[in-house]
């Protein structure tokens, strides 16, 4: 069935191409023909007349296969937009050569399937992101394909702000239409946010689920910078860039609490010890409760090479530093001897080590 939908794609996206070549080729014929007839022609009157006669019946046959082709077009948004960018260019120009043609020329109810047949692509592309009923999640809290596909949508658009803008335009959006663009970009963001928080509450763990939301989160800010695409959407609302950087912080917070154990060992356990026993048994627990976290976060992946080193370091800032205190005050305790090389696991250099090869998928 992928196939045969890929294979559908194809060729409606070729279907595409083959009209806009077809309404590029007549206005070249149309152009060289036009001035032909203004050299051999004098009278403008007469000039109009044999124009009519010229033009009329290419324009009526392009328009005829164009709509044929437009029948059985199923395809995404995307490949419509130069095809349409390339009509709303010619418009009056060829509206005036079919309005004045002998033949009875279709042109402007062509033009209006076309504006159906791209908003239609448009409203499949915001019921997917609105009703997608995938709960598929990667298993290591990454960067889900229905984020990167999102971007990717939005930033085709960026070269194409008028085009969409006259679509909305055409097919019955209201308000000022320079709110138009900002205002789809600003929904798509806000339905592929509701998508993803859907997709995140399918995860038993919940501090995949937070990873998983901070990649996600810290991937939509990253792009929209980069690309120039929050500069749009803060012409809806100047507040987005603030909203994903909270976003990003309130994620990483929630995925740090999953060390809050480990902490309290330390800055409790470890740090309170008045016996032997007592520090055999905070360092076991130690020992074993790190051992379960990094093995429960060994496949966890941090796809941006900054936010993973920003995570690692806040972890090291809650644990590598106190633990290097209770560690040069446990290698000072009499009470510690007999006790450190058995139960000592770590060193403050090897914890600063096993800290750095988390998120790491070739450690």
């Amino acid at each position: 069935y992928l196939l045969d939908l890929a294979w559908e794609w194809r060729a409606s996206d070729d279907a595409v191409e083959n009209i806009l070549l077809l309404f590029g080729t007549l206005l070249a014929l149309i152009e060289i023909e036009a001035e032909l007839v203004n050299k051999v022609i004098a009278d403008v009157s007469a000039e109009a007349k044999v124009q009519q006669l010229l033009f009329g019946r290419p324009l009526l046959y392009v328009v005829e296969h164009a709509s044929s082709l437009m029948d059985g077009i199923n395809c995404s948004l995307i490949p419509f937009l130069p095809l349409l960018r390339h009509i709303n260019a010619h418009y009056l120009q060829l509206l005036s050569l079919g309005n004045n043609a002998v033949e009875d020329v279709p042109y402007e109810s062509f033009v209006k399937k076309i504006n159906d047949k791209t908003k239609e692509a448009l409203d499949s592309f915001f019921d997917h992101l609105t009703n997608d009923s995938n709960k598929f999640v990667p298993t290591d809290g990454n960067v889900h394909q229905i984020t990167s596909n999102t971007l990717n949508f939005l930033n085709s658009l960026m070269d194409y702000r008028q085009t969409v803008t006259n679509l909305l335009i055409a097919t019955g959006a209201k308000g000022n239409s320079s709110t138009h663009f900002p205002r789809l970009f600003a929904r798509a963001l806000s339905a592929l946010g509701l998508n993803l928080k859907n997709k995140a509450a399918t995860y038993s763990d919940e501090t995949l689920a937070a990873v998983f939301l901070l990649n996600n989160s810290n991937y939509i800010h990253n792009t929209l910078q980069t690309n120039g695409m929050f500069a749009v959407v803060g012409e809806h609302n100047s507040q987005v860039r603030s909203f994903y950087r909270s976003e990003i912080n309130a994620y990483s917070k929630k995925y740090l609490q999953s060390w809050n154990r480990v902490v309290s060992i330390i800055t409790v356990d470890l740090s309170t010890f008045d016996d032997r026993t007592t520090l055999k048994n905070a360092l076991v627990t130690f020992n074993a409760e790190l051992g379960r976290l990094i093995n429960a976060q060994q496949d966890y992946c941090f796809s941006d090479a900054r936010l993973a080193h920003a995570i690692k370091s806040e972890i090291k800032s809650l644990i590598c530093e106190p633990y290097a205190e209770v560690y040069a005050r446990v290698m000072r305790s009499t009470i510690s001897k007999g006790t450190t090389e058995k139960h000592l696991k770590y060193t403050p250099e090897s914890l600063d080590m096993v800290i750095d090869r988390l998120f790491d998928v070739t450690a």
